[in-house]
């Protein structure tokens, strides 16, 4: 049977809950229930008909389309789960920093090495100073690679290289092993010190930069900038701006109702204001 909708649910948001609530898609529980409260909460009847989404109106494509992006990043935002990946964030930081230390450490125990090469009476292999047979010694080592790995080093890549290998002259020059770790010891020391402080952190996407650049978890904060992210890199389809005013951004007021139903949060004073300063800005996305 047909839900019963209040009148002021837009068609394009009924439609898309309908498949939601489908149960042979298998959408999961927690955004079930997301688009229950966004479509049932009487709170939600001054957003649907608030003035500013008549500019949506400007196609009946442009209406259906925004109503079902919108729905869509409503509930995807509220339903993201993130302490997975702040944990994931803040181990790696521990692990680069420790091997940046480790790293420094062996470039400084292979330069008393190779110092001490000359007294004392022990022949080291090729491969400790060597690019090229360190390189054959990891390439053709099926141990280290895979058979396939290994097949294609010694069939193809070891005749490419034959050339440089055999080059002879002053002009020719490939660094040694420990110049090579020197310059690995000095990228990781350069990571670590960005990795220390969350600003200057190399964030993998500008997704992970909204959300985790802040050192303490905020749901809201999160919600928020989740939402804006996804709605702005789909704003050609909304097609509706108008002066300072993109078409995928919502007022303030607007997305912090939402924002509360969508989280299912109590009444909160000044709430408007908190989700304001937690944004980002249009014109940084």
């Amino acid at each position: 049977m047909k839900p019963l909708y209040h009148p002021w649910i837009p068609v394009p948001v009924q439609e898309s809950f309908e498949r939601i609530m489908d149960e042979t898609l298998g959408y999961p529980r927690a955004e079930r229930e997301c688009a229950i409260r966004l479509v049932s909460s009487e709170a939600m009847e001054k957003f649907y008909r608030h003035p500013w989404f008549s500019r949506w109106r400007w196609s009946r494509d442009a209406y259906w389309t925004s109503w079902k992006i919108w729905f869509n990043h409503a509930i995807v935002a509220a339903t993201a789960v993130h302490s997975a990946r702040r944990q994931a964030l803040d181990e790696q930081r521990e692990r680069i920093s420790r091997l940046s230390k480790v790293l420094e450490e062996a470039v400084n125990l292979y330069a008393e090495i190779e110092d001490a090469e000359g007294a004392a009476p022990i022949s080291l292999p090729s491969e400790f100073s060597l690019a090229f047979a360190l390189m054959d010694a990891a390439g053709t080592n099926s141990g280290i690679v895979g058979d396939q790995s290994r097949a294609g080093y010694e069939l193809y890549s070891q005749e490419l290289l034959l050339p440089i290998r055999c080059a002879d002259g002053r002009a020719y020059f490939i660094p040694s092993v420990a110049q090579m770790m020197l310059a690995l010891s000095l990228s990781m020391e350069a990571l670590a010190a960005q990795l220390a402080d969350r600003k200057t952190i190399p964030w993998s996407y500008p997704q992970d930069q909204d959300i985790f650049e802040s050192q303490k978890a905020n749901d809201q904060r999160a919600y928020v900038r989740h939402f804006d992210r996804n709605m702005s890199d789909l704003s050609s389809e909304f097609g509706c701006s108008r002066a300072g005013e993109p078409g995928w951004r919502l007022p303030d007021s607007l997305l912090a109702l939402q924002c509360k139903v969508a989280l299912d949060l109590p009444e909160l004073d000044g709430f408007v204001d908190r989700l304001r300063k937690h944004r980002l800005r249009a014109e940084d996305l």
